[in-house]
């Protein structure tokens, strides 16, 4: 569970990264509880929207228990999953990246266990907030083709969907009800993409008149998204949405909530 954070909460994260200097050193001897007492206030500092404190955190902590191997194993099993999980409302690539490259860098773990962190480092590397999406092909149902970076907005929303997939059916019913997202559609601000990434097409085609027309429809012909790994398909649905050189400024996002306020917090 995590707690919520008060204020005697940040001002223990401060004291405690004021006691442990900043640098590494070897941790005075601690119970298993207690290490986790400070994942947790990791944890709920994610929460706070503060990303460069919350990585100042983690940056650490890893520091910390570098030396420790049981510290550093508890600390990696602990944050790897609110970190990583495609349904954590606590995932974030930016800090599960670091995370993944100190296991990867460090010596309590043989060549057999980093096989599985490399590949993962490797997924979250891509498409990250920041850098240019990957293009891809899309074909409407006419057979027509285009590509992401051919469409010409000040925003495009990737809209990484399946059919026969009801968390992708509520997503898309509350998009196709947001005024926010409908007024930036109506303006020619937005546009949104829908992709079909798989290789069911009769299904496909059963579901495409559910999809609001305003939006373009289509799907991956040549499955370049799976094949290539264009994109980490880990969890459908999912939404990135770019500015007008589609570089990303949402990444994985499942959340129409979180989509209407980045568009209003940022004047989209």
């Amino acid at each position: 569970m995590i707690m919520k954070l008060t204020i005697p909460t940040l001002l223990g994260i401060s004291v405690w990264l004021a006691s442990c200097g900043g640098t590494p050193r070897k941790p005075k001897p601690e119970a298993a509880w207690q290490r986790e007492a400070k994942f947790r206030t990791f944890l709920n500092l994610t929460m706070t929207g503060q990303e460069d404190s919350a990585r100042h955190v983690l940056d650490t902590l890893l520091d910390f228990y570098a030396g420790d191997s049981t510290a550093f194993r508890q600390m990696e099993a602990f944050l790897t999953p609110p970190l990583s999980d495609p349904n954590s409302r606590l995932r974030n690539d930016e800090l599960y990246i670091p995370l993944l490259e100190a296991v990867i860098a460090s010596p309590f773990y043989d060549s057999v266990e980093k096989v599985r962190p490399r590949y993962r480092l490797e997924m979250a590397s891509k498409n990250r907030v920041g850098r240019p999406a990957a293009d891809f092909t899309y074909t409407l149902a006419d057979g027509t083709q285009g590509t992401l970076y051919g469409i010409e907005a000040p925003f495009t929303l990737v809209y990484i969907n399946n059919p026969d997939c009801h968390a992708c059916e509520q997503l898309q019913a509350a998009m196709a009800a947001s005024p926010v997202i409908g007024g930036r559609l109506a303006a020619g601000r937005l546009k949104i993409v829908a992709i079909y990434p798989d290789e069911d097409l009769e299904a496909w085609r059963r579901h495409r008149g559910e999809v609001p027309t305003q939006w373009i429809n289509g799907y991956d012909a040549g499955l370049a998204m799976r094949r290539q790994s264009l994109y980490d398909l880990r969890a459908i649905p999912s939404i990135y949405l770019l500015d007008k050189d589609k570089r990303v400024l949402l990444k994985d996002c499942a959340s129409v909530d979180q989509l209407e306020a980045y568009l209003v917090r940022h004047g989209c």
